[in-house]
């Protein structure tokens, strides 16, 4: 005996094949866990398919209400093979799956180093390049006052004009000047940084 259709609330939203070790994430849904652990490691995040939203954390657990009917949809059909499976065995679920599905600390500063959001990349490099213009600018007027053409870099830049055309020294006192101010910034953003993984990490 075989059925006209496989039933629709026992495919995987991910696969469209029938479930075989059904898991649930924080958000409800249910999902193949294979399947789901793979678009996690392709994304590199923990985000909820059908919701479309990050989740707080990689944890999943079997969905036993869907595997009793799975069960009882292969003994009302005892000679049928669902689509996409090699046989009618259905797999052994784990407990929980943890480990390296975790956020971790170092996972958070990944994140937030590396965003993967197109804006916020768009925001770090307008950061950074406002950071760069405006240690350029602070170079150059601070070193055109008098009281300041004996203090470093003023000096470095000075003896380098003597040396080499301005249209060297003026690319090089922008980037001397980006590299200050972007660093002190940039000093001020990492503890900020710091102080809110751990906080992320302690709130967990």
């Amino acid at each position: 005996m075989q059925p006209d259709k496989e039933p629709e609330r026992l495919l995987c939203p991910i696969t469209q094949v029938m479930f075989k070790d059904p898991v649930f994430t924080e958000a409800g849904n249910t999902y193949e866990r294979d399947a789901l652990l793979e678009l996690w490691r392709r994304r590199d995040d923990f985000f909820d398919p059908l919701f479309n939203r990050v989740l707080t954390s990689g944890t999943v657990r079997p969905n036993w209400d869907k595997r009793r009917e799975i069960q009882d949809f292969l003994a009302e059909f005892r000679t049928y093979v669902p689509e996409g499976w090699e046989s009618r065995e259905v797999a052994a679920p784990a407990a929980e799956e943890k480990g390296s599905e975790e956020r971790s600390l170092w996972h958070l500063l990944a994140l937030l180093l590396c965003p993967r959001r197109q804006w916020m990349r768009v925001t770090v490099m307008a950061i950074g390049s406002f950071a760069g213009g405006v240690g350029s600018l602070i170079v150059e007027f601070t070193c055109l006052s008098e009281g300041m053409q004996g203090t470093w870099p003023c000096s470095q830049l000075e003896v380098v004009l003597k040396k080499f055309s301005p249209w060297l020294v003026a690319p090089l006192s922008v980037i001397v000047g980006g590299l200050l101010f972007g660093a002190f910034f940039g000093a001020l953003a990492a503890v900020g940084l710091v102080l809110y993984i751990c906080l992320l990490w302690l709130l967990q």
